[in-house]
């Protein structure tokens, strides 16, 4: 009953009745996880029974356990074993859902981590010491590489860009080799998968990506390491396609859930900051609160407007059309992003000097504030100009990869516009606002910061929200966990083909 969950392949199927159950017979501390996994895959099939059964499936992992420690060395006779038990053990505990009830992001992704490391353990303590010994055994269908059916596989548009991630980052050699490794074995997982175009109720090759993993990756993962993260995102995304599987179930949404609220969301800085002016507003003497609502909310928008350049370069690169850009798209979002960097450190030194409550130093970081937002109107007036003559040279001569593909590129560029205005409205207000002074008419009342700020910024993540970048895609395209309405990482496309062996990043 649970062996054709496990694999779609009939000869596997069989290999884990008979030959599978047989190493058990011959060591328990297998087959007390064969039959943990097996009550604990009744358990989903049974309701009205479960808690017993999910109950019995513990006391028989645990004594599983207790057996395995027994183990003084791994050996030829135990190897196989050995290698079973901890592949079995690490679907177990991602099958197993009922401790990871009620966690928060981050306790849920120590208990992902420690599953990853599980599975890990089965190239270690197997595969990696004794290849050649499984080889020529009876398991030895279990530990094919298989390969995908097609000599160049299409990797999925959300995916394609994980290979810039790693380009673009100022990282050490040997954390770029554990990346691209990862990723390459990411896009060997989706093309054995048959994702986006196959949803899967087996967990066949769900697990095939952590089994693979370099060590100094999993070093990265265990630190939080935003490119970790961000690749074990994907690796959410890819589960969600095996979300019929009882062992996977909803783990790829959740997974990716947890991980975009650790790598954290720009609006947070503005929510904080208006948290401090509402604490402000019932202790107006205080410092602290002050110091939150003056910094927080006036640099948050430079944030907003660092990811409105990071889109664009995405666009280009999706449609092709590096040769219609004013600016070459390698320093595109380069030279927009550190212009935009300098503003932010700018506005913020203003704000400190500001919240000093010193009214020279005051005066001195009111002129520092409106020399932050004059260089971020600057820029973004630069940066629309830049978007407006790529927009027509694309429309006038399109390439071939935006009529072909039908990329939703032109409602993007609508949105890039869009959100544009809106941060230019409110950084002219803002400047208006500072050269009126502390006795203007803008701060002596309140509510045009609330109406030309909080409003502006709020149609912002909302018009964001509604069109999010993973639009730029094919039309009719089904990415199953953007469907679903998991929230795909925040990593757009790169239009280029996967070719299997090939490390991603040279491919």
């Amino acid at each position: 009953m649970t062996c054709p969950t496990l694999t779609h392949d009939i000869e596997l199927q069989n290999l884990w009745r008979t030959t599978v159950v047989k190493h058990g017979l011959s060591h328990p501390f297998l087959l007390h996880e064969i039959l943990a996994l097996a009550a604990l895959h009744l358990a989903t099939d049974n309701p009205e029974e479960q808690d017993l059964l999910v109950t019995r499936a513990t006391e028989l992992q645990n004594d599983a356990l207790g057996r395995f420690h027994e183990v003084a060395v791994t050996d030829e006779s135990n190897c196989i074993a050995v290698m079973l038990f901890s592949c079995l053990l690490g679907v177990h505990l991602l099958a197993d859902r009922s401790p990871t009830q009620g966690l928060g992001s981050s306790a849920y992704l120590d208990h992902i981590f420690r599953c990853i490391g599980l599975l890990r353990g089965v190239m270690k303590l197997g595969i990696r010491d004794w290849t050649s010994f499984f080889q020529a055994s009876d398991i030895a269908p279990l530990i094919q590489d298989r390969k995908p059916q097609v000599p160049l596989y299409d990797i999925p548009n959300e995916c394609r860009d994980l290979t810039e991630l790693v380009k673009e980052s100022d990282l050490g050699p040997s954390s770029v080799a554990a990346y691209n490794t990862a990723i390459d074995r990411l896009f060997w997982l989706l093309a054995v998968s048959g994702a986006p175009n196959v949803a899967h109720n087996t967990s066949q090759w769900a697990i095939g990506w952590p089994v693979q993993l370099p060590d100094e990756y999993n070093v990265l993962l265990n630190q939080r390491q935003p490119e970790a993260l961000i690749i074990l995102s994907y690796y959410g995304v890819v589960l969600h396609f095996y979300r019929e599987s009882w062992t996977i179930g909803d783990t790829g949404a959740r997974l990716v859930r947890a991980v975009n609220s650790q790598v954290g969301s720009f609006w947070e800085l503005e929510l904080i900051g208006y948290v401090g002016r509402a604490i402000g507003h019932a202790d107006p003497v205080s410092l602290p609160p002050y110091i939150l609502q003056s910094i927080l909310i006036l640099v948050a928008p430079a944030l907003f407007a660092a990811t409105i350049y990071m889109t664009l370069g995405r666009i280009i690169r999706a449609t092709h059309a590096e040769a219609y850009s004013p600016i070459r798209v390698n320093w595109l979002t380069k030279i927009f992003v550190f212009g935009d960097v300098l503003s932010f450190c700018t506005q913020g030194a203003g704000g400190g000097q500001l919240a000093a409550g010193d009214p020279d130093k005051g005066k001195q970081g009111q002129n520092i504030i409106l020399g932050g937002l004059f260089l971020q109107i600057v820029i973004f007036g630069l940066f629309v100009l830049v978007s407006f003559i790529f927009h027509q040279r694309l429309r006038k001569q399109p390439t071939s990869e935006s009529l072909v593909n039908h990329l939703r590129w032109q409602k993007m560029m609508g949105v890039l516009y869009v959100v544009s205005a809106i941060i230019l409205v409110r950084n002219i207000f803002r400047v208006v606002e500072y050269v009126g002074g502390n006795d203007g008419p803008l701060l002596r009342v309140e509510w045009p910061i609330y109406v030309f700020d909080a409003l502006l910024m709020a149609a912002t993540m909302a018009v964001w929200g509604f069109w999010y970048p993973t639009v730029i895609r094919p039309r009719g395209t089904k990415i199953g966990a953007a469907e679903a309405g998991v929230p795909l990482p925040n990593v757009d496309i790169v239009g280029q083909e996967y070719k299997p062996g090939v490390s991603a990043g040279t491919s």
